[in-house]
């Protein structure tokens, strides 16, 4: 059984961004690409939904006694969201492409780690 004081001196050792990167990898590397751009399909979902959710609590009120403005904001909110989330998927697939993770990359950042 460890000491109190080897505990700790290892885990001062370990990098909590690498731990949680090496753990990112390693559950990518288990999905198949079909999986991968499902759950990425899916992310695409709920981000568009929080941004919906910001613009009309922030930006763009639709409840307004104004019905020509209600339409606008709402047609302003839809174009900025097809825009923001597919620039934003472009960039997330280019990075989940330029990663080309193995089922064996997470060890890589996990020996750093440890």
């Amino acid at each position: 059984m460890l000491n109190r004081k080897m505990k700790e001196e290892i885990l001062n050792e370990i990098d909590p961004t690498k731990v949680g990167q090496s753990f990112a990898y390693y559950v990518l590397g288990k999905l198949s690409n079909e999986e991968l751009y499902g759950y990425m399909e899916g992310y695409r979902e709920h981000f568009q939904d929080f941004i919906r959710d910001r613009m009309l609590n922030k930006e763009y009120p639709t409840n307004t006694d104004d019905k020509v403005v209600n339409v606008k904001n709402q047609n302003d909110i839809e174009r900025e969201i097809e825009k923001v989330s597919s620039s934003s998927m472009l960039d997330l697939e280019k990075w989940m492409v330029n990663l080309k993770i193995t089922k064996d990359d997470w060890s890589e950042i996990f020996e750093e780690v440890a």
